[in-house]
């Protein structure tokens, strides 16, 4: 394995191990967003980034337009994948594991805990 020296990493050999997995997310994303303009080119801005990076070429991206795509790909990973969760059936459980842990005594806060003033003024 090749180390380098501190500073800027290259992240193009990551992006373009997982191209087609981004290109696939990213239609997820797409799909969830067909109906509203604006958002759909949000994540065809994304795309176009990812694909600049596993050129290898320079590219950027406004965060909100990122952040926005991972939503999208979270949702739809929700949207497929909580149904067939909802559908499989609980493990056995053993009386060991059945039985409650203790539970812990409630934090009390009073004059001379450092936070309680701020506590206090909401």
């Amino acid at each position: 394995m090749k180390h380098q020296t501190p500073g800027p990493q290259d992240w193009t050999p990551l992006f373009q191990a997982f191209a087609e997995a981004l290109d696939w997310a990213l239609d997820l994303a797409g799909d969830l967003a067909r109906s509203y303009p604006a958002e759909l080119a949000t994540i065809e801005r994304v795309r176009t980034f990812v694909q600049k990076r596993i050129a290898g070429d320079p590219a950027h991206v406004r965060t909100d337009d990122l952040l926005f795509a991972i939503g999208l790909v979270a949702g739809a990973i929700e949207r497929d994948v909580r149904p067939q969760l909802a559908a499989k059936p609980a493990p056995a459980r053993t009386l060991r594991a059945s039985r409650r842990p203790a539970r812990a005594a409630p934090l009390r806060l009073n004059h001379r805990t450092p936070f309680s003033s701020i506590a206090a003024v909401h």
